[in-house]
């Protein structure tokens, strides 16, 4: 029977890092993948999928040449030619198409109960993501079967929807780009569906905001940040990126609407908050600027008094005059795609680490009561944010290493 020092559970680009990191440190281990390694960036994004974060924040050790060092933004094709070059470089030993029932706690180990067979290990690192599983609010089991329903998971392209209007519920970065895509291609209404508004800035202080969501998480190990250049005012690549928003979703003709709260009598009922959802975002995003102006003085940054002055508008609130009420017959409603989000789901991990609400008790976002380690459960420091501070392909492997370095910590403390 053998029995590994640590089985890393998921394949994607967080599973390959812990398996970069448990080679350099010389730890027995494999990856058990549910489908295919990668299987996620593979099949998961949608054809015109554009990373959030510029290329020097992809951070993969190994194939640092094959990245540009600059503000653009890699396409679906382009990311996965990186992740492949990569997996490739870390070679990680993995039993793919392999689906977890259960684990049991045996003496000194663990037993990993699967469709393939069991496994054993002495530390298990869990490497499924913060949010795992694709939701979909109750509400969808109300709405016809006339309506074609997809979750941002199964979208490709524009080509799956009915000739019709859409409804597109979720406004994060998915659901805006696929808003913007589904009405510049097919021309029919489309209806974006604004359920709450926690923005994270574009730009701030000349630097894509997303790298300031990682320093507020601590991590440093990236490429030194690139601010903008007022070369990059000219590049298509990135100021199409920085036009998904909001207030192109308005020019465009997107019709913004409040949260989605009830189907009833075929019709479809927003809530009357819009303006205010817009304002309370508003707030949060100040509030993410003063939590970087003290990391940015805390730190004594060098940051370049140059501003390249984008041209990023708001909504404008004053032409706002939001739907309530969409009639599905009448507004000839014939698609719903769910930007609504992912959920965790640990069904599989039958161990006492959970409290009363099925959350993972964390001591320290990584480490458990049990030699079972998580890796990406500490990006939010912040408890009113409804995402990760730390993202993309810049935190990742930092945070693998975090996973990495607290079981050898264990192990070698079991000594």
């Amino acid at each position: 029977m053998k029995i590994y020092d640590v089985i890393v559970v998921g394949g994607g680009p967080s599973g390959i890092s812990c398996s970069y990191h448990l080679k350099q440190q010389k730890v027995d281990h494999m990856i058990i993948e549910k489908y295919e390694l990668l299987h996620t960036w593979k099949n998961e994004r949608w054809d015109s999928f554009y990373l959030v974060t510029p290329n020097w924040m992809t951070n993969l050790p190994g194939v640092e040449h094959l990245i540009p060092y600059d503000n653009e933004f890699m396409s679906r094709a382009e990311i996965e030619h990186i992740l492949l070059e990569y997996l490739y470089y870390v070679k990680p030993k993995a039993e793919e198409h392999t689906t977890i029932e259960s684990v049991e706690k045996k003496a000194g180990y663990y037993q990993i109960n699967s469709d393939n067979g069991p496994f054993f290990s002495r530390n298990i690192i869990v490497a499924t993501g913060l949010f795992n599983q694709p939701f979909i609010p109750p509400l969808a089991d109300k709405l016809p079967k006339s309506i074609t329903q997809i979750h941002s998971k199964d979208y490709r392209n524009p080509s799956q929807l009915n000739p019709g209007a859409t409804l597109v519920v979720g406004s994060g970065r998915s659901g805006i780009q696929i808003a913007l895509e589904v009405k510049q291609t097919l021309n029919f209404k489309t209806y974006l569906s604004v359920g709450s508004s926690t923005p994270l800035p574009v730009i701030y202080k000349n630097i894509n905001g997303v790298f300031w969501l990682n320093k507020l998480s601590g991590y440093q190990d990236g490429r030194e940040y690139l601010s903008y250049k007022p070369e990059d005012l000219e590049n298509e690549n990135i100021v199409n990126k920085m036009n998904q928003n909001l207030y192109h979703c308005q020019i465009e003709g997107v019709e913004i609407v409040g949260r989605m709260i009830n189907v009833i009598d075929d019709k479809i009922e927003f809530s009357n908050d819009l303006r205010k959802i817009l304002n309370d975002g508003q707030i949060y995003l100040d509030k993410l600027h003063n939590m970087i102006n003290q990391v940015a003085h805390k730190e004594a940054m060098s940051l370049e008094d140059l501003s390249v002055p984008f041209d990023i508008k708001e909504v404008n609130h004053d032409i706002l005059a939001p739907l309530t009420v969409l009639d599905i017959m009448k507004d000839d409603i014939k698609n719903v795609i769910w930007c609504t989000g992912f959920k965790a789901n640990y069904n599989w991990l039958t161990l006492d680490i959970f409290d009363d609400h099925g959350k993972v008790k964390l001591f320290d976002g990584i480490t458990t009561s049990e030699d079972i380690f998580f890796c990406g459960m500490d990006l939010t420091p912040d408890p009113d944010t409804k995402s990760s501070f730390g993202v993309g392909l810049y935190a990742l492997v930092e945070s693998a290493r975090r996973a990495v370095d607290a079981v050898v910590k264990s192990m070698n403390k079991e000594e």
